[in-house]
């Protein structure tokens, strides 16, 4: 009886580090980044100890993998510079007074970003809204189901990444731009200090605009990405965006892509988009 536990006590010595050492690898691996190799007392450090952050830092380079293929013609190519921007962002963290919670945040913001921006998710529902009475004065919005919920809204010649309020259900926030919803209508405010605009829902409005029109140029933008977050691009619709678009959509060069001034060419790009 003694041989027995004895055995049984040294296989159990014997097998106790093998299997640290396995757990220590695997959650190593699990990570975007090498925990054997992270600085100690660094925001990388906090995410390698912590398995909620560990899951979303797992979640976040298979969210930015998918985003990659569908950014491969991305011109300018920005995704990887920006990805390096958030990540020194993320790592500001540490002036936070909840440093887990301030890097939780910031993983959940960049993963639903990510997500609607480059269409990983299906655009929930869309919504036209025509403000302070004027039908030319047009916002369109398209909703995803992210987490938190997202808007990618477009007025005029510009577009804002707009996140759902954590205490406001209604309430969509951008860069400078703020929508409210309130049933069939919205208070919109477009820009730093800029008045709030009376917008109503447009009832059976068409979720895709009428070709080769602003709105319509607009549309293609929210679709092939021609700036950076920053708004930095050609100018929409002009020539050189339209290279940019037959180039997102790997058709330029192409002996049958008509002229890029004449309305057969925003047929022909719409054909390719669907």
């Amino acid at each position: 009886m003694r041989t027995t536990k004895g055995k049984i006590i040294q296989h159990i010595v014997w097998v106790l580090p093998v299997l640290l050492l396995y757990s220590a690898t695997t959650l190593a691996k699990s990570q975007s980044f090498d925990c054997r190799k992270v600085k100690k007392e660094s925001i990388s450090a906090l995410v390698c100890k912590s398995k909620e952050l560990s899951a979303l830092d797992s979640k976040l380079a298979v969210v930015y993998s998918s985003a990659l293929k569908k950014a491969k013609n991305e011109w300018p190519p920005m995704l990887k510079a920006e990805q390096r921007g958030w990540i020194k962002g993320r790592d500001e963290c540490w002036k936070s007074e909840d440093i887990n919670h301030c890097i939780q945040d910031q993983y959940q913001l960049r993963i639903a970003e990510l997500q609607a921006r480059y269409r990983l998710l299906p655009i929930a529902s869309t919504e036209t809204y025509h403000c302070n009475g004027q039908g030319a004065n047009e916002v369109v919005v398209n909703y995803f189901n992210t987490a938190p919920a997202t808007a990618i809204a477009e007025y005029g010649d510009s577009t804002s990444m707009m996140y759902i309020e954590k205490e406001n259900a209604k309430k969509y926030v951008g860069r400078n731009e703020i929508l409210v919803k309130d049933g069939k209508k919205a208070s919109i405010t477009w820009g730093y200090k800029t008045p709030e605009m009376n917008c109503d829902i447009v009832a059976g409005k068409a979720t895709k605009p009428e070709i080769c029109t602003t709105a319509w140029f607009n549309h293609v933008d929210t679709v092939i990405h021609s700036a950076d977050l920053a708004g930095h691009g050609p100018d929409i619709g002009s020539d050189k965006w339209k290279s940019v678009v037959e180039f997102k959509l790997e058709i330029r060069g192409k002996p049958d892509v008509p002229a890029r001034a004449s309305k057969e060419w925003c047929d022909y790009v719409n054909q390719r988009m669907r």
